[in-house]
């Protein structure tokens, strides 16, 4: 599997009010930093570096949100 963008319409999502919007900040985010690399090949030190790039952007709170995310979505799949 690739992380991208299209994986998310293909797959099976928690039936979740904010699914949405969780979706959109993933590829704001994640689909964003890594493009097309297959997910498997994604390391706990790819996630450090896309939270410390938005915390060094000045969003401290927003570096937590995503990192929650990402945190669930590597455990979702």
């Amino acid at each position: 599997e690739e992380c991208k963008g299209p994986m998310f319409a293909k797959t099976e999502v928690p039936k979740m009010a904010s699914w949405k919007n969780k979706e959109s900040y993933l590829n704001r985010t994640l689909v964003k930093a890594l493009g097309t690399r297959s997910i498997a090949s994604v390391t706990d030190a790819d996630i450090t570096r896309i939270t410390k790039r938005i915390v060094d952007d000045g969003k401290p709170q927003a570096a937590n949100t995503a990192f929650r995310d990402m945190s669930a979505f590597f455990t979702w799949c």
